[in-house]
């Protein structure tokens, strides 16, 4: 993991029913963004965080079709779990894949949890 000055990258990539997956994650105080791709685009964002006013965190499409809820529905459980503001990239056109790699994401968060945040 690349540092500097309270911010850290990390990037690592697993496969998926024969498809090679790619995630980045670029780690800020109490917040993150993790880009997740198989090709070199970035065409979803959303963010997600906690609020006060309700159990569930707030969500918003920020790029991207809001239809696709890929973005937006891994970004609400990543707030929820972690407590930060996070902005979530899917990028990934296999639907199928999500649970998997939503899967490996929650686990990679569990084994190093500085990776995301603070």
């Amino acid at each position: 993991m690349e540092k500097s000055d309270g911010v850290a990258v990390k990037t690592f990539s697993e496969d998926f029913l024969g498809e090679h997956v790619h995630f980045y994650v670029l780690r800020l105080k109490e917040s993150f963004l993790l880009w997740i791709g198989t090709a070199a685009n970035f065409k979803s964002l959303a963010v997600a965080m906690n609020t006060r006013l309700d159990p569930e965190p707030a969500c918003t499409q920020l790029l991207g079709d809001a239809t696709g809820t890929a973005s937006s529905n891994l970004a609400k459980r990543l707030a929820k779990k972690t407590g930060c503001q996070c902005f979530v990239s899917m990028n990934v056109p296999d639907a199928t894949l999500f649970p998997l790699i939503e899967e490996h994401v929650i686990r990679t968060i569990d084994k190093d949890p500085t990776a995301f945040f603070f």
